[in-house]
């Protein structure tokens, strides 16, 4: 194969087969003997080639170019305009998109869940509260997660064995875990350990699909869209009435709530101020009431996000669009403003429907041809179509004629995922939720900037974050006033950073209120802290297996089973014994010199699980955290009342009102014992319990 022109003629967004340098605008080329489709001239300067990944050939002389190739593989991007990219920079291997109100989600190939967007409720559930512009893991859900949907301002994911998590905004229970505190990492839904079909997140509330047919709804409730005949808000799912069996689909909106039957009929309930229940009138419904001219026709449904205004649409069995409720923005799509208590059929669609999706007050939906048309609400460029106009019929988006696979509209952004993996997205970006590293709105689509490759592990502090690369290294951003993204400097970092001295040999990272810890592979504890002073513990080569951190304190798990803790001891929770304050150096916790499994460092307790089941917890136990039916504090390890065998996990919770501890059982049920203001008990009392209890269901 002969190269020799200075122009080299190849196709937009040609796809190369191997890694790109960006700097040098090297890169390398596998060639599959093909003739080109010529698209578009661009000018290559000199480069090495590897040609089928087998030689090398030199390219002196670009003058005499013959035999064009046409080159694909999926590492490197070259544009018309001559710029190469790397494919790493996209955000690849999405199977699924969910946007909400300010954020959005994607369910990657394999389960993992990453988020981007507004964070401050802990929506995007990467431990943090920190707006993030490009994509970051979800804490603890690298797998097992087939299904992802955005609410308004919280998360939730249906796991493949058929139980959900919920993150985010808490305040009216829309995470159903029994309490009403904000998550910024997973909790698991009460009662919906398993058997649950489908999700959707709405505004403030969240209704799950049973494999039965039925559907249970938890959250706000001010408009009875939980649809159990009132209008008080719930932290544990109910049971919607009168939908025991029969449901093929739901969808959450922003108060409302709608049903897709068996029979093609479709229920709603919730919000109707604008006449987006379908039923005739503007009355809010507490109970599921059905949508006139819908029963026998409809195969997909869509809520609108809006929590002032709403609408519904609905794609039809001959692939037509209707829509009811609100249509101040033209979110109806039928050419009017002019708001609907029945559906009106959406115009100039052109193409048959397959996918539909409502936002805040505007709508798309994906076309049979792989096009997306939206329609409504324009004033963030959520359109997609080049302007700031609202438009009430729909319109091409800018770019998306073909070869869309989904997509989804929140609050004032809309996100499409590609048939070839990447996602974009257009709209409001003020809290980043475009996810392309900046703030600016947009109002055509723009790529998705993805994840640097290789991480391994993540831990979230109070105010902080880490990541354990595969290669051994750390990297930490967020809140730096105490020194412990361990870069050096005390300046607050909104992007990752490297750790100095750490770039590789790394086995485990624990990120903790001021400061963070990290276990080498030979065995050697580091934390660097608050106040800037570095504290390095070496305990001997080989000689840890686990760390935990807690709130002014460290403990680790030795290879011989034995247990050591050092820092703050005012209450008792290095195990120690009375006498000492505090320990700069690790100290033997009394009596566990072996059998310990796992270790659970909580703000101002402890507690250890030994290799037989049993728990021993010490330190602060004000509101009963140390389960032994007591509420004094205890410098050494007691046991826990009633767990003396059969734990498999256990977790030691935060401070004050806060303060309890949990322990998974083998038989799958949980025991929580400590404070129970918030309800984080599970056992349906809010008192406090100095004895674990059984979390139950309702």
């Amino acid at each position: 194969m002969k190269i020799k022109p200075t122009i080299v003629v190849i196709p937009i967004l040609l796809l190369f087969n191997i890694a790109c340098s960006v700097g040098d605008r090297s890169i390398e080329l596998t060639d599959t003997g093909e003739d080109n489709n010529i698209s578009c001239p661009i000018n290559i300067d000199k480069h090495d080639y590897d040609v089928d990944g087998s030689k090398r050939m030199d390219i002196t002389d670009m003058s005499d170019y013959s035999d064009a190739g046409t080159y694909t593989g999926s590492d490197v991007v070259i544009g018309c305009d001559g710029s190469i990219y790397c494919q790493s920079n996209r955000l690849s291997g999405v199977e699924e998109v969910s946007v909400g109100g300010e954020h959005t989600c994607s369910l990657q190939y394999g389960g993992k869940v990453k988020c981007w967007g507004k964070n401050v409720d802990g929506q995007l559930g990467d431990g943090s509260n920190k707006n993030k512009n490009s994509p970051v893991d979800v804490v603890g859900l690298s797998s097992g997660v087939v299904a992802v949907s955005a609410g308004n301002s919280h998360t939730c994911a249906l796991l493949e064995n058929g139980g959900v998590k919920c993150w985010g905004d808490n305040s009216a229970g829309q995470l159903g875990n029994g309490n009403n505190d904000n998550k910024n990492t997973p909790v698991l839904v009460i009662c919906l350990e398993s058997g649950i079909k489908a999700i959707s997140a709405g505004g403030s509330h969240t209704c799950a699909l049973l494999e039965n047919g039925g559907v249970k709804c938890w959250g706000d409730n001010s408009a009875g869209q939980l649809g159990n005949g009132n209008n008080v808000n719930v932290n544990i799912p109910l049971d919607v009435a009168g939908l025991a069996s029969g449901v093929k689909a739901i969808s959450a909106g922003g108060s409302h709530t709608c049903a897709l039957l068996e029979n093609g009929g479709v229920k709603c309930w919730g919000d109707n101020s604008a006449g987006q229940l379908g039923n005739g009138n503007n009355v809010d419904v507490e109970t599921p009431a059905e949508v006139k001219g819908l029963q026998i026709e409809a195969i997909s449904i869509s809520t609108g996000l809006g929590k002032n205004t709403g609408h519904t649409c609905a794609i039809l069995v001959d692939k037509r669009i209707t829509c009811w409720g609100d249509d101040k923005y033209g979110q109806l799509g039928n050419g009017t403003e002019v708001l609907s208590y029945s559906p009106i059929d959406v115009t100039n669609l052109e193409s048959e429907a397959i996918k539909i999706s409502s936002g805040g007050s505007h709508t798309c939906t994906l076309l049979d041809t792989g096009g997306v048309k939206c329609w409504g609400d324009n004033q963030y460029g959520q359109l997609g179509n080049g302007n700031n106009e609202n438009t009430n019929i729909p319109v091409y988006v800018t770019g998306l004629i073909s070869g869309v696979k989904t997509i989804s509209a929140g609050g004032y952004h809309t996100c499409a995922l590609l048939e070839n993996g990447g996602v974009k997205c257009w709209g409001r970006n003020t809290s980043g939720q475009l996810g392309n590293g900046n703030l600016e709105n947009r109002n055509v689509p723009v790529d998705v900037i993805g994840l640097s490759s290789g991480v391994k592990a993540i831990s979230a502090g109070d105010y902080h974050t880490c990541a354990l690369l595969e290669n051994g290294g750390v990297k930490c951003w967020g809140k730096n006033m105490s020194a412990q993204v361990g870069n050096g400097t005390y300046e607050d970092k909104n992007t990752p950073v490297d750790i100095t001295g750490l770039s590789s040999g790394v086995n485990s990272i624990s990120a903790g209120n001021l400061y963070t810890c990290v276990l080498l592979d030979k065995g050697k504890a580091e934390c660097w802290r608050n106040w800037g002073a570095e504290l390095s513990i070496d305990i001997e080569i080989d000689a840890v297996s686990a760390i935990s951190v807690g709130g002014f304190h460290s403990c680790v798990i030795l290879n011989n089973g034995g247990a050591r803790c050092w820092g703050s001891n005012n209450y008792g929770q290095l195990g120690y014994g009375s006498g000492i304050y505090e320990s700069y150096t690790p100290v033997d916790v009394e009596g566990l010199d072996k059998g310990v499994k796992e270790i659970s460092a909580g703000y101002y307790h402890t507690c250890a699980l030994l290799d037989k089941g049993e728990i021993k917890c010490w330190g602060l136990n004000n509101y009963g955290q140390l389960g032994n039916e007591l509420d004094t504090k205890s410098f050494n390890p007691i046991d826990v009342e009633g767990l003396t065998a059969g734990v498999i996990e256990i977790s030691a919770g935060g401070e004050g009102l806060y303060s309890h501890t949990c322990a998974l059982l083998n038989t799958g049920g949980v025991k929580c014992w400590g404070s129970n203001y918030y309800g984080q008990l599970g056992n349906d009392i809010n008192g406090i319990s100095t004895l674990p209890v059984y979390v139950v269901c309702q």
